[in-house]
């Protein structure tokens, strides 16, 4: 089995199913998800989704990258954490510098169907995360593009792999057997793991 880092940060943009990637890892029980509370989430797709901390910009944690603030959300500080963040997107070379025993998970999805799928899971509905600082539609595209555009630098820069979202990526990249749910079996949903 595979020795996890302290921190696994993920990143994706609004609609790239991110969360629902981050949530599947979590099910394995091998990550530190003391994070969850009642209002870090909402209802969509008959559950309740982006369970645990999400930091970025107007959140309860911005998205800094000191040891404190990234301890802050969870109640223990065993076994490694999945740090959330679209906002890691526009910081990936910082916190490989910052935190360099760390892992990176980068989540792609094609920008427009990124948009049109948090479109459908409610858009500027959603209250977690707080996603106002996008201001409107034409800001949602312009951020979502911006940060694919940055994960694609970065992954390339590394001479990244890409994954499709299946059982194989997993077992590979984690050493883990997840179950992956046929709404996260989409073809254009891409995976890397910087180590």
């Amino acid at each position: 089995m595979i020795s996890f880092p302290e921190y696994i940060f993920v990143t994706g943009v609004p609609g790239s199913k991110w969360t629902g990637i981050s949530e599947a890892l979590e099910a394995t029980g091998h990550f530190n998800t003391t994070d969850r509370r009642d209002y870090r989430g909402f209802h969509h797709n008959g559950g309740r989704r982006h369970l645990g901390n999400f930091f970025g910009r107007r959140m309860e944690y911005e998205a800094v990258l000191e040891k404190q603030n990234l301890d802050a959300p969870f109640t223990d500080n065993l076994g490694s954490k999945l740090i959330k963040s679209h906002d890691w997107a526009y910081d990936l070379e910082n916190i490989q510098s910052s935190f360099p025993n760390s892992w990176i998970l980068l989540i792609y999805r094609p920008n427009l169907e990124s948009f049109h799928w948090w479109c459908q899971a409610g858009g500027f509905d959603i209250k977690y995360p707080d996603y106002s600082v996008y201001k409107d539609a034409n800001t949602m595209m312009y951020e979502i593009a911006e940060q694919n555009k940055n994960i694609l630098k970065f992954a390339r820069s590394r001479s990244a792999v890409w994954y499709h979202n299946n059982k194989e990526f997993y077992k590979k990249m984690f050493d883990l057997d997840v179950t992956v749910e046929n709404r996260m079996n989409d073809d254009n949903i891409l995976l890397t793991v910087i180590k």
